[in-house]
């Protein structure tokens, strides 16, 4: 029998929360992913999105009496990509252990969450000051997690003071996701990403570029950027992500369709991804080692 994992988008904005009537068919919340294979959960960041899985964690422990443990791997530490952690209802139960995983140390990955939660805009005294049991992994080799092997690529970026990492998870069964959840536009950083992906079959990518240039954009990943990326790898499946508070679903839908075009006039034929916005709305995959449907 063919293994299946669930991959849900709980936040697809970049930068900052942007919930607005504009954008309803995608959603507003800053990023997070969660995957989920059997009785394993792994989250990609925890931006406010997070707080979106919380009725699923509460509806299971009506029914458990043993503990919770999920794995939270983050991409880099900007606010947008931790903001939502306090929320995570699991954080303030003992019960609970949290495995976060990234390029930075351990000492990195603690000070950056420990400024999200002890400053004046959260009741909490640091990351220690919650109740549940949180471990730090720093990836320099692949790590086993439950049945996932999950690698990561170490990015530089000029705003951080630590690696980035861009994620890639694979399952005995032959699930293989790439996630690339942070702006690196450069064509190095692109060529090393597409070598890391090259395979993959499931390719979550950012596309954090807006409607308008300004003096960020530099830094941002564009749908073009994301998109190279994709035919680079030889991805089966495109999810575009991290999409600037500004783009409006008007905006993304003829994104999506200017990007079409550029694959017709490609002709790659079967070699060629599919294209997909991802929503928090309706944004549930379903994957397997045999198989992809997508829902939303």
């Amino acid at each position: 029998m063919a293994t299946n994992c669930r991959i849900k988008f709980h936040g697809i904005r970049a930068f900052h929360p942007a919930p607005s009537r504009k954008n309803i068919a995608t959603g507003g919340n800053t990023a997070c992913i969660e995957i989920s294979e059997e009785s394993s959960q792994i989250f990609i960041n925890a931006g406010f999105g997070i707080n979106l899985a919380t009725p699923n964690w509460i509806t299971n422990q009506r029914t458990k009496k043993d503990s919770y443990k999920c794995a939270i791997l983050f991409s880099d530490f900007f606010w947008d990509s931790i903001l939502g952690l306090p929320f995570f209802t699991p954080i303030h139960f003992k019960s609970s252990h949290l495995d976060v995983l990234s390029c930075a140390t351990e000492d990195q990955a603690r000070e950056a969450l420990d400024d999200m939660s002890s400053n004046l805009l959260t009741p909490f005294n640091g990351i220690s000051s919650f109740p549940a049991k949180i471990s730090f992994h720093s990836l320099t080799t692949p790590h086993k997690w439950g049945a996932w092997t999950i690698s990561a690529l170490p990015l530089t970026h000029p705003l951080a003071p630590y690696p980035l990492a861009a994620w890639r998870l694979l399952h005995p069964s032959g699930i293989d996701i790439g996630i690339v959840m942070i702006s690196m536009p450069d064509s190095e950083s692109i060529t090393n990403l597409a070598h890391f992906l090259h395979g993959t079959k499931t390719l979550i990518c950012a596309a954090s570029s807006g409607p308008k240039n300004d003096a960020w954009s530099r830094h941002r990943t564009t749908f073009d950027d994301a998109l190279k990326i994709g035919l680079l790898t030889g991805a089966h499946d495109l999810y575009f992500t991290q999409f600037h508070p500004l783009m409006t679903d008007i905006l993304l839908q003829s994104e999506l369709r200017r990007l079409h075009q550029i694959l017709g006039r490609l002709n790659h034929d079967n070699a060629t991804p599919k294209l997909h916005l991802a929503t928090e709305v309706e944004g549930i995959i379903s994957v397997n080692s045999s198989r992809r449907s997508k829902a939303g």
